[in-house]
């Protein structure tokens, strides 16, 4: 699945899906895909990766992110097994997931990378905690594959001749440089180093709205979910966050709409 300009969740790798009347069970069926190596993107590797993202041993932080899937928080807590999770391949081209309530916006969930098919030779015994850190045991089934990367600096990524839609697919590489600092960034984009800059500040904005005006620089906007949250502490006996009063105090405190007008200033709140 993948999201448009709009925000909306359209077909990528699934062509289409179904999702059952209680809304607990939803059916994806995938259109013929390859891998850069040529390989055939099965049900059975998006299956994969999901519950890959649910291995107490790969220690994900995203894991509790899906535990309204039936069986998948014993799995990922140790109390449960790999096989009882409910994402199952049922064929090469139909992946089934069943949910414990229903989710509305579980669709726009799945385009995120937890839901990027990885052949299961790729996670395979060590192969399961080590996958990501180099290029030579990854896969690749989107519009570019990573032709170099250089830990700490960048990478370079190529058009994915094997991807379904790569007709429109208009570019050839991508250098992506890997520059922490956020005036550093600016700087070279100033200075023509760098061609795009990705999340620029709301400052970034009010400095070059003149620019924006006069199409020297042309500003790309898209819809983009994103959670902010506090977290807090409720475990230590002697902490004052154990008392939930004070933690709907704190929440109570908060001007959400302020803090996205006034602060953070090029989102919106949902």
């Amino acid at each position: 699945m993948r999201l448009d300009k709009n925000g909306m969740v359209q077909p990528a790798g699934a062509e289409r899906w179904d999702v059952s009347e209680d809304g607990l069970v939803y059916t994806f069926h995938l259109r013929d895909n390859k891998y850069a190596n040529g390989n055939s993107a099965l049900a059975q590797d998006y299956a994969n990766i999901l519950v890959r993202t649910l291995d107490p041993e790969v220690a994900s932080t995203y894991a509790a992110t899906y535990y309204f899937i039936e069986c998948v928080e014993a799995y990922n807590t140790g109390t449960g097994a790999k096989e009882d999770a409910a994402i199952k391949a049922l064929d090469e081209k139909i992946l089934e997931i069943k949910l414990t309530k229903p989710i509305p916006y579980f669709t726009q969930m799945m385009t995120s990378m937890q839901f990027t098919p990885i052949q299961e030779e790729h996670t395979e015994g060590d192969k399961n905690i080590s996958y990501g850190a180099d290029t030579k045991n990854m896969s690749f089934s989107g519009l570019f594959l990573v032709e170099d990367w250089t830990i700490g600096q960048g990478f370079v990524l190529k058009k994915n001749p094997e991807y379904w839609d790569a007709t429109s697919v208009n570019l050839d590489t991508i250098n992506y440089l890997l520059v922490q600092e956020t005036n550093t960034q600016q700087l070279m984009f100033e200075q023509g180093k760098v061609d795009i800059l990705e999340n620029i500040t709301a400052e970034y904005m009010d400095k070059s709205a003149q620019k924006m005006k006069n199409n020297e620089i042309r500003l790309f906007e898209y819809a983009k979910q994103s959670l902010l949250y506090l977290s807090f502490n409720n475990q230590d006996p002697e902490g004052i966050f154990t008392n939930a009063k004070i933690r709907q105090a704190f929440s109570l405190a908060i001007d959400r709409e302020t803090y996205v007008e006034k602060v953070l200033k090029k989102d919106s709140p949902a």
